[in-house]
């Protein structure tokens, strides 16, 4: 906190402007432009040619868990490499497109409808120009995206695992610095109609929460809005992934039967456990 802005204390603020000790003259100061490099698809505009916001207003929003163990993503892992023509996955970008599919269709979106997916990145580590303050601590989040018309999604392999990829490598300080540029400008506005968007807290430490109680048996997030899903970890000593998000009420039906995943009811192999671990 730096205190009640209201009342400016000129020894904090004086803290907060940054000096170079080298110019002596104001003029020799260089100005700040705004570098904009790079076109951002989270703000591409879209029309809902498919009722979807009427769906969500009239029905009521049903937020569902879905299990995904170790067998089940290590299935997902190899159809996705089989099917997308990709040489490497991770669990999230298999598990991604998965639901992104299962979502386009319990919505009912029509062939000509604009779909967007936006992952949540975090590039803390891709910092190369720029050190981190000492002490800082936390995320440093920006979002990749994916546009495609829904009938592409029908129609192309089950996965589109080569995009998320894509879209998330992309991610870099300079894309971040643009973006930050890009918004200052432009003052975009982001818009939910045909939008998922998918955040991942797999790997937040919530099973050392210790109120007093022992560790929790379960945990999860409070309300979310209605393009959100979120990825929690299965459980303590688990490897697995749960998927929480809402929809309306006859598309949770659907969807429950899309996503849907069959896995060999066995012991894992070493190929599964690579899969379901990488």
């Amino acid at each position: 906190m730096l205190g009640d802005v209201r009342v400016p204390d000129p020894d904090i603020s004086r803290k907060l402007v940054y000096t170079d000790p080298s110019i002596t003259d104001l003029l020799e100061v260089p100005l700040l432009t705004a570098q904009i490099k790079y076109p951002y698809k989270d703000f591409v505009s879209i029309t809902d040619v498919s009722g979807m916001a009427m769906l969500f207003q009239q029905q009521p929003t049903i937020y569902q868990a879905f299990h995904f163990d170790c067998h089940k993503l290590a299935t997902l892992k190899r159809t996705a490499m089989s099917e997308d023509n990709v040489t490497s996955c991770t669990s999230f970008t298999a598990l991604a497109a998965h639901v992104r599919r299962a979502r386009r269709q319990a919505l009912n979106m029509k062939a000509h409808q604009l779909t967007k997916l936006r992952v949540m990145v975090d590039f803390k580590s891709k910092f190369e120009m720029t050190t981190l303050p000492v002490g800082f601590f936390g995320n440093a989040v920006t979002t990749a995206s994916c546009l495609y018309m829904a009938g592409e999604l029908a129609e192309r392999p089950i996965f589109t695992v080569g995009q998320i990829k894509n879209a998330v490598g992309s991610v870099t300080e300079d894309h971040a610095r643009s973006r930050i540029d890009y918004e200052d400008v432009y003052k975009p506005q982001l818009s939910s109609v045909g939008t998922l968007v998918i955040s991942s807290w797999t790997r937040l430490a919530f099973g050392v929460a210790n109120f007093g109680w022992g560790a929790p048996a379960q945990f999860g997030s409070g309300g979310l809005v209605e393009e959100l899903g979120l990825f929690l970890p299965e459980g303590e000593r688990k490897k697995g992934i749960v998927v929480v998000l809402g929809l309306p009420i006859s598309a949770i039906k659907t969807f429950q039967e899309l996503v849907k995943v069959k896995s060999r009811n066995r012991e894992l192999t070493r190929m599964d456990l690579y899969f379901a671990h990488s």
